[in-house]
């Protein structure tokens, strides 16, 4: 169980890492939104009927959203990285053209 569960994290750290470098600017947050959204479902499931205060729902809300927190940092981490490569090929194409009018 808990190696399926290690297993599916890094394939879902690794989609979300492929999904910055080769997607659009804002195609890095669908795994993000989805987390979040099932955060809800999830809230929603487990603890309807439960007779739990406010703040366990927030407890649960907050543990619950581990998963986008990370994929958030991932996108972060990758989004930099992505655009820091691509100012250094701009720099070096500038770099190209104005040799080449001289």
């Amino acid at each position: 169980m808990f190696l399926s569960v290690v297993i599916l994290a890094a394939i879902a750290v690794a989609l979300e890492i492929w999904i910055v470098k080769k997607g659009g600017k804002y195609t890095g947050f669908v795994l993000p939104g989805l987390t979040f959204l099932l955060s809800f479902l999830f809230l929603y499931l487990f603890m309807s009927g439960s007779t739990a205060s406010a703040a366990g729902y927030i407890v649960t809300f907050l543990l619950l959203n581990i998963p986008t927190v990370v994929l958030l940092l991932i996108y972060f981490a990758a989004y930099k990285e992505r655009n820091e490569k691509k100012r250094e090929e701009d720099a070096e194409e500038l770099k190209n053209m104005k040799i080449k009018d001289l």
